[in-house]
């Protein structure tokens, strides 16, 4: 795929470290986004998964490894370096779909557009 899904060396080297993030609070540049329920680590396809909670009306919102700026492990927090309306308008969550490279290519369109 490309760097925009993969995890940089701040996020975490070995892989038990990126499982680690299930559970952080994810916030974006002006807020709140979430909370991490899955982490995907693959090579080129890495990215987390957020139940944005009543935000969003719990809808979930997939965010490729490229747009984590950094995370604070003492407090349990992924910083994002986009906001949450960049977030709010990214491609739709499809349980069946989220995985594909198709939509990752949209997740990669969405979000180097805004």
């Amino acid at each position: 795929m490309s760097d925009f899904f993969m995890f940089n060396e701040t996020i975490g080297k070995r892989v038990e470290e990126k499982d680690d993030l299930e559970g952080y609070e994810v916030h974006a540049r002006d807020g709140k986004v979430g909370t991490v329920m899955d982490v995907c680590d693959r090579p080129g396809e890495s990215f987390i998964v957020v139940d944005t909670g009543r935000w969003l009306l719990s809808k979930k919102v997939v965010l490729p490894a490229g747009v984590l700026e950094r995370v604070d492990h003492d407090a349990d927090r992924i910083y994002v370096d986009r906001s949450r309306d960049e977030i709010k308008g990214a491609p739709a969550f499809d349980e069946s779909f989220y995985r594909k490279p198709e939509y990752h290519e949209e997740l990669k369109r969405h979000y180097t557009e805004a």
